[in-house]
């Protein structure tokens, strides 16, 4: 198949399907190959083609995806419409680029670490319907394993062990014309029962604990001799503060609660280093895991900055990412998300863009490595469509390396514009 790959590769313009370029001849301009030409030599188009009476099947296979119909146009080569080498200027900014910019300084408004405190979210897709019947061993991936450490399968195993987390005990809530009434509450993992006294067996009310977040809030005076020590529940669209006559007390719910939502500290697993980028919505910071000292790329994104829709963006870029396990795609680590901030640990590539790889060898590359190059960012994308998944914002910015050497490998990133294709759906 490489073999007949190289030749068709190779073949002169003289045939109907071939590409001319004139980046060997001297005394010519260099060109990037139009999109036509890679079209016939697709990877993945040759996969699905590859039969006895296929040949010239690629280009066919690659307008049914696009849903439009092959024509003769689409197996000439260069022409007029592909863009020059020398066209591009390093100083000039290319249309629609958002550089990133590298912080070199802490603002006083920019996202910390300092509230590292919050729910250690899935990192991987979970195949059980009930997220009440998911345990640690189905719903995480250990970072360790990835990173390649010594501590991956103790990590696993503590991940794994199953305690049933429950509590009982009075707590205050404030009723109407501010009055507090007490109720006798009992939590059993992620339920929360209140009942209106303690020997009750039917509960008056019942929250669950998914997709919450917990705040202390300050004591609040509520005489001359006694003080409430009040903390709050942050539900999706409402919030619920329960008030303790003792600090003590409140302490001991708020330390169950949090084992029972999953709150973690960052910091415990991370060592949270100097910036490294910033983007829209937070900054990019350099982390080293703690059990492998290997290197990962933290996103800390402030809640206040973004709309609901930027919100579910990012939300939709993690659900894919969870689905995501292949050497051409960026691997997540780990998201944490508290009421204020949303920190995604993904692995540390630092090699740069495409663009930038390339136009730093001023866009000569030796052929195998261009070959090498174009199959990995082929089977990457062939993989996200064998899971329906459409990327839709492919280009040279979007595909990070892993360094800056010639055995820089690329995978692809930002899915925040990616969608889930069904049946019957166009992206």
């Amino acid at each position: 198949m490489q073999k007949e790959f190289e030749e068709k590769a190779g073949r002169t313009s003289d045939s109907s399907s071939s590409a001319s370029a004139d980046t060997s001849v001297e005394g010519k301009s260099k060109t990037i190959a139009s999109p036509r030409i890679l079209r016939t030599l697709s990877p993945i188009a040759r996969q699905n083609s590859l039969n006895e009476e296929g040949k010239g099947e690629s280009i066919s296979f690659l307008a049914k995806i696009a849903g439009t119909p092959a024509t003769a146009e689409d197996s000439k080569g260069i022409d007029d419409s592909d863009i020059k080498i020398g066209d591009f200027s390093k100083k000039k900014k290319r249309p629609g680029h958002t550089e990133v910019v590298v912080s070199t300084s802490s603002e006083p408004d920019s996202p910390t670490v300092g509230s590292s405190e919050a729910v250690r979210m899935p990192n991987k897709y979970q195949q059980s319907k009930s997220i009440l019947k998911n345990t640690a061993k189905n719903i995480f991936a250990s970072p360790t394993t990835f990173l390649g450490g010594s501590g991956a399968e103790r990590e696993e195993a503590e991940d794994s062990k199953e305690e049933t987390i429950s509590h009982e005990g009075e707590m205050m809530r404030k009723a109407k014309e501010d009055k507090l009434k007490k109720y006798w509450y009992k939590l059993e993992d992620k339920e929360l029962r209140a009942y209106k006294h303690k020997d009750d067996e039917q509960h008056k009310t019942m929250v669950n604990l998914i997709s919450v977040f917990l705040r202390v809030e300050p004591d609040e005076p509520l005489d001359k001799k006694n003080t409430l020590y009040p903390f709050s529940l942050i539900f999706p669209n409402k919030e619920r503060t329960f008030y303790l006559l003792s600090a003590e007390k409140r302490d001991e719910w708020v330390l169950k609660i949090k084992e029972a939502i999953g709150y973690a500290s960052l910091t415990d697993y991370y060592e949270v280093k100097e910036p490294v980028g910033k983007g829209k919505f937070g900054t990019v910071k350099l982390g080293v895991h703690k059990k492998t000292g290997k290197k990962v790329a933290i996103k800390v994104m402030k809640k206040k900055q973004m709309t609901l829709q930027d919100i579910e963006l990012q939300k939709r870029e993690i659900e894919i990412l969870k689905i995501c396990q292949h050497p051409s795609i960026i691997r997540l680590l780990d998201v944490f998300e508290n009421q204020d901030y949303i920190y995604i640990v993904m692995e540390y590539l630092k090699g740069g863009d495409l663009f930038n790889y390339l136009e730093k060898r001023d866009f000569t590359i030796p052929e195998n490595k261009a070959r090498e190059l174009s199959h990995s960012i082929a089977i990457g994308i062939f993989y996200l469509h064998s899971f329906g998944i459409a990327h839709r914002d492919l280009k040279p910015e979007n595909i990070l390396m892993t360094d800056d050497t010639d055995e820089a490998q690329p995978k692809l990133v930002d899915f925040g514009l990616s969608k889930i294709v069904g049946p019957s759906e166009k992206c």
